[in-house]
């Protein structure tokens, strides 16, 4: 074998390499990292997700000054309405809570339409599910997560006292439905939260609805700063800065993880080369340039440390599918890739491997034949 191939040490000191792989494969704990803190936001993306195709108004309290004003702003709605959103629907708020896999509680809405018609129109344009569900005055649909998130099943009543779902009085769960996000839609008493829906015109476009609606909660805003306006991507944007604490906790777990496995690395590695001392400085007598030196010095970390990264990916991946057994008849678990997670482990892995390879190549440099 080539002396100055990758594999011709990794396999002479099998053990310490197989040390090495080990330590090196824990950057990947970065991703996991960032697989929890991206759940909770992907979570509610996934069942939100895409342009703006509804917006809704209602009122911010039941102080009679704010309900006046939503009086107002219902027997002006048409003034609201464009051509590429022109269907209003009366509806009533719902509030949800929910679990999440970091163990806390999230909170969301959605809403109790007056008659399944009404649902019907709503879910036409929205495409909130896809599945053609059955329920009637009195009932509601849950996604699966959100049944198994708060313990609920089909026959079973949601009153007023429930401490997941606000907004309901007497409904009875009617389906399940097995599509992915957390989503609760009822039917029945819309009076209690009082909710006013601008959603898409029929033929027209999700983009063209979005740039309306954005502009109707815009011009709403301005006509009526008691009332709460909004959609669901403002809820998103809100949710993500409330969120935007733990990415700093994910960029100091990268540091934490970085230093550490750096210092613990570059010991492994220096005992490794302070022992081929004599190995080197023969490399330099021959005449071998201190470029070709260089080059099997980062080949040997880099390969191992490739080989390290699959492993690394492995545990992962086999964590991930652990915590989803595991978790899904909760209701929780993981949903999403996490694309940050993904660059937290690259940049830990280079915070690791560029100062080893630096400074053995700089160890390295220094030895010379003729020592003892």
């Amino acid at each position: 074998m080539n002396p100055f191939s990758s594999l011709t040490y990794i396999l002479r000191d099998y053990k310490r390499s197989i040390l090495s792989t080990i330590v090196l494969s824990l950057v990947t704990v970065c991703f996991l990292a960032g697989m929890y803190i991206n759940n909770p936001e992907d979570v509610y993306n996934i069942t939100h997700h895409g342009p703006d195709r509804f917006c809704f108004v209602m009122p911010r309290s039941g102080n009679a000054e704010i309900l006046e004003d939503y009086g107002r702003f219902c027997q002006n709605i048409d003034s609201y309405k464009t051509d590429n959103v022109d269907t209003v629907i009366q509806a009533g708020e719902i509030g949800l809570n929910y679990t999440s896999i970091m163990s806390f509680e999230n909170g969301a809405n959605s809403f109790v339409f007056a008659s399944k018609e009404d649902f019907d129109l709503f879910n036409s344009r929205v495409h909130v599910i896809e599945k053609d569900v059955d329920f009637k005055e009195g009932e509601l649909i849950i996604s699966k997560a959100m049944a198994n998130n708060i313990g609920v099943k089909v026959g079973d009543k949601i009153d007023r006292d429930h401490s997941n779902l606000y907004g309901l009085v007497d409904t009875t769960v009617a389906e399940i439905v097995d599509e992915p996000g957390m989503f609760v839609y009822a039917i029945g008493n819309v009076q209690m939260s009082s909710c006013t829906l601008f959603v898409k015109s029929e033929n027209a476009s999700d983009e063209d609805a979005d740039k309306d609606i954005k502009a109707i909660i815009k011009e709403a805003r301005e006509d009526y700063p008691n009332l709460a306006i909004d959609s669901f991507e403002g809820h998103m944007n809100t949710f993500h800065e409330q969120m935007g604490f733990m990415i700093y906790i994910l960029y100091l777990i990268v540091a934490i993880v970085g230093i550490v496995l750096a210092v613990t690395i570059n010991s492994l590695f220096s005992v490794v080369y302070d022992r081929r001392k004599f190995e080197f400085s023969i490399y330099k007598a021959l005449g071998f340039r201190n470029s070709k030196i260089f080059t099997k010095i980062a080949g040997e970390i880099l390969t191992i440390n490739t080989v390290a990264l699959l492993l690394g990916s492995i545990l992962c991946a086999v964590v991930v599918f652990a915590v989803n057994y595991i978790m899904e008849p909760k209701g929780i678990g993981f949903v999403k890739f996490s694309t940050q997670g993904f660059i937290a482990a690259v940049a830990c892995d280079l915070m690791v491997v560029i100062p080893v390879i630096l400074i053995n190549w700089r160890r390295v440099k220094r030895y010379d034949v003729t020592e003892n």
